[in-house]
């Protein structure tokens, strides 16, 4: 046998073999980091979850999520998505924490076999390459370079190789996923309760697709409309001037004035259901939109004013801290109702001469 032949007959098998690995690998070339702003629509659900578990690639915490419960109507199930669903009433009496509702991401699908080998997802037996194929941040190999080549402070030198430890030690055998079910898990890996805790989620648990964040308006007042007074004898008009979304949500129109309490009521407009639970405001100033404030809370909406709106508040303080355009979002049962945008004048006491 020639010295060619026997040189080929040993680089074929290597070559066949370093095919195999690149075949070992599934990517996910749609599904991307960053979370998209999308207007709601008309049947979709918006809403906020105050769970971390979903906190690690981009931030779902505390965000106002689109969801459209009717997605998967009309369209399967994808890896990558990010899905709402209800827990079984089981797991809920059994873990009361969890909460009734929650958003995980799609890992694997109904016949699809995954197995986690610290922490890194493979389906199939093949590596998932995709950005949630693994936790965020340094990968294993990184942190362990860190941890050999970086003197740092006791305290941060052992938060590491506790991320270290906590890497090695998240695994799953390999698992084959039953028809009718998916596989999902949080970003924020230890931090959900997912299917790495409560294994495979049942279909009929999925109740939406999330969209993305929720589009609010541009930074611009809200405008002015009228209403029948409620009480004709306070307004020979009877008419009273309101500033927000007409047909949503609204509020007299007065001045306003950072850190001085402000009565005045509020009105909305919707089906009952939508107007029933615990209502909180959130006041969010531009520019500085992480920093949300709870600016006015109450046990519900109270009943309909005849001939002006479906439920109201009745006068009740509500303090803006600083001066400048404020977005003040209604949330009903946790849920987004709407938003109106108002301008804040500082207090003429502070901003006099001599107060300088």
């Amino acid at each position: 046998m020639s010295p060619l032949r026997k040189l080929m007959l040993l680089i074929t098998p290597l070559l066949a073999f370093l095919a195999g690995c690149q075949e070992e690998r599934l990517s996910d070339p749609v599904t991307q980091p960053a979370v998209t702003t999308v207007k709601a629509e008309s049947g979709h659900l918006v809403t906020r979850f105050r769970l971390d578990g979903m906190d690690g690639h981009a931030s779902y915490l505390n965000q106002e999520l689109v969801i459209d419960p009717d997605y998967y109507s009309s369209h399967s199930l994808q890896r990558g998505e990010v899905v709402y669903l209800n827990y079984p009433d089981n797991l809920v009496e059994q873990y009361p924490t969890i909460g009734k509702t929650n958003i995980l991401r799609v890992i694997a699908l109904e016949g699809e076999t995954v197995e986690i080998r610290k922490s890194v997802v493979y389906i199939n037996g093949n590596k998932l390459e995709a950005f949630y194929g693994r936790p965020p941040g340094p990968g294993l190999e990184e942190l362990k370079d860190q941890d050999r080549a970086s003197a740092l402070p006791d305290n941060d030198q052992n938060n590491l190789r506790l991320r270290i430890r906590n890497y090695e030690s998240m695994n799953l055998a390999s698992t084959r996923i039953p028809s009718g079910s998916v596989f999902l898990l949080g970003d924020n890996r230890g931090r959900s309760a997912d299917s790495m805790s409560i294994g495979a989620v049942t279909l009929e648990h999925i109740q939406g697709k999330v969209l993305g964040y929720l589009h609010k308006h541009e930074w611009e007042v809200s405008p002015t409309f009228h209403v029948p007074t409620p009480d004709p004898a306070d307004d020979p008009n009877n008419s009273l001037q309101l500033r927000g979304e007409q047909g949503m949500l609204a509020i007299v129109d007065q001045p306003l004035i950072a850190r001085k309490a402000y009565q005045n009521f509020w009105f909305f407009w919707g089906q009952e259901v939508a107007l029933k639970g615990k209502l909180e405001i959130i006041g969010v100033k531009q520019g500085n939109e992480r920093n949300r404030h709870t600016v006015f809370a109450a046990g519900g909406v109270s009943e309909p004013i005849k001939g002006t709106a479906d439920g109201h508040i009745p006068p009740s303080n509500m303090t803006i801290p600083e001066p400048g355009l404020w977005r003040l979002e209604a949330y009903i049962k946790d849920k987004y109702f709407g938003s109106i945008v108002v301008d804040v004048q500082a207090n003429s006491i502070e901003t006099a001469p001599w107060t300088k």
